[in-house]
């Protein structure tokens, strides 16, 4: 819980360093499957804001994946480090093109980094880490006020569970890398 509300004050604080031309708010429902546990579902907000007319601009995300199922994540052979429930925390920071801002549809691109806040409720500690993303989407509805959007990610990531003498003797890499879709809804302004 701690590393939860720590990863939404430092979205909080990252939200308010922007300009106040921002012109985009949106919430929405993430799915996403690491390769390291089953799926993890979760929800988000995000900003976004121009450069101008040019059709780039910056997108500050948060998201919180509550409990992963950690039923693919085999650690040792022995299985002394049980299933575990697995919190994911990622905020992002991205570079987005927007391709038409103005129209029915906008189509967009981006990419950028991911800090992820992880926590497991039982066990030795799991490091945080950065990481990256990409991401493709659609906007569908008028160009002022609220639109519908569709986001297809990708994130890359790899944290490290550390060693703690007793059920754990190496410490054990976990790939975090996987595909997300993201369902939402933005209001411009």
């Amino acid at each position: 819980m701690k590393k939860a509300l720590t990863a939404l004050a430092a979205f909080v604080l990252m939200t308010a360093a922007v300009p106040a031309g921002a012109t985009g708010f949106a919430i929405f429902g993430s799915g996403w499957e690491p390769d390291a546990v089953d799926e993890a579902l979760g929800g988000g907000i995000s900003l976004s804001f121009p450069f101008g007319d040019s059709g780039l601009g910056m997108d500050f995300r948060g998201t919180f994946y509550r409990e992963s199922n950690s039923g693919a994540l085999v650690i040792d052979p022995d299985n002394a480090f049980p299933e575990f429930g697995l919190k994911i925390v990622p905020v992002d920071a991205a570079l987005r093109y927007d391709f038409s801002q103005d129209g029915a549809v906008n189509l967009y691109l981006g990419g950028g980094a991911s800090y992820l806040f992880l926590e497991v409720d039982q066990g030795p500690d799991l490091d945080d880490e950065l990481g990256w993303l990409a991401f493709v989407g659609a906007e569908f509805g008028e160009p002022d006020g609220a639109r519908f959007f569709l986001e297809g990610s990708y994130r890359s990531v790899t944290s490290t569970i550390r060693s703690d003498g007793d059920e754990i003797v190496d410490d054990v890499p976990i790939d975090l890398d996987g595909a997300m879709v993201n369902l939402g809804i933005v209001w411009r302004f």
